[in-house]
């Protein structure tokens, strides 16, 4: 969860507005970070044991905001340095 937890400090530092939801995945609590809000989630973000690079800690993003990061796919394995580009309006 480190990267998710440097995810959401960026989105803060970075005014991007956002809400996160608590659900289960094999049996553990996560939790999903939507851009702009669960009910218009236009990226989100998810690190668990079924995500791409969750096991290793890192952050699955589906969606994108930015012009220079085009997503209409899930992207793995990125770092909270690499999500924030997806959540960057451009």
């Amino acid at each position: 969860m480190k990267e998710m937890n440097l995810l959401i400090k960026e989105l803060i530092a970075n005014n991007i507005p956002f809400e996160i939801w608590p659900f289960i995945v094999m049996g553990k609590p996560t939790f999903q970070i939507c851009f702009p809000s669960k009910e218009n989630c236009l990226v989100d973000a998810v690190s668990h044991e079924g995500s791409y690079g969750g096991p290793q800690g890192l952050i699955e993003v589906l969606g994108s905001v930015n012009n220079d990061y085009p997503n209409d796919d899930v992207v793995g394995w990125l770092t909270a340095k690499e999500a924030i580009n997806y959540f960057i309006i451009k």
